[in-house]
């Protein structure tokens, strides 16, 4: 891309209302420096100096957005958990506006936690869950999208197969899904509006975070 279109592009970004909608992630960051290998296995034993707390996935998305001058709205799910509450903090801090279900089932908040020593990353440890988010909880996220879409300029999809972007979620079709087969599991929701001729593709972004 020429840097002319580029900054045309960011110039028009301005003030422009921005619906992400995707996997929300808590990114951490445990800091510290290596003296020793532990005696109960040949690893490193890390002396813990300092911890930070980052938006990730489409909370980094969102929060992007909002750095660059557009109004940005996060759409997606995170848990009762206290990962869940500093998602909203760090939310408020940029400046993003949420529109983020917690799901009552036990399904945690994403959180990457990634332990660095001397400038070098040690180890990364996943709390999530993959599979497709309970069918309630895609049909309110489905339905909160619907209404937020009215006054959107823009749609980023941020997908890191972590169940909330679903085929249903993102396939034009009828409002009111087929029934599903007893005992099925993942998401059935309402389609996303189709798209009108000459309306632009929603970008798409994010894969094996």
């Amino acid at each position: 891309m020429r840097p002319a279109r580029a900054r045309a592009l960011l110039k028009a970004m301005r003030a422009r209302r921005v619906l992400v909608l995707g996997d929300v992630m808590l990114d951490e960051f445990v800091w510290g420096k290596v003296a020793r290998i532990s005696p109960e296995a040949p690893v490193p034993v890390v002396e813990v100096e300092n911890q930070s707390f980052h938006l990730g996935g489409a909370g980094n998305v969102a929060a992007n957005v909002r750095s660059l001058g557009g109004a940005a709205v996060l759409a997606g799910v995170i848990g009762e958990d206290a990962a869940g509450e500093r998602v909203r903090s760090a939310l408020a801090a940029a400046g993003v506006e949420p529109m983020l279900l917690a799901s009552p089932d036990g399904r945690p908040t994403t959180v990457k936690t990634r332990i660095v020593a001397h400038h070098q990353q040690v180890v990364r440890a996943d709390r999530e869950r993959s599979d497709e988010i309970a069918r309630d909880l895609a049909t309110a996220l489905c339905e909160g999208v619907r209404r937020i879409l009215r006054s959107c300029h823009a749609v980023v999809v941020s997908d890191y197969q972590k169940g909330v972007v679903t085929a249903d979620l993102m396939s034009p079709g009828p409002t009111a899904p087929p029934p599903r087969p007893r005992g099925s599991e993942g998401a059935a929701l309402c389609a996303l509006p189709p798209r009108q001729p000459g309306d632009s593709e929603p970008a798409r972004g994010g894969a094996g975070h």
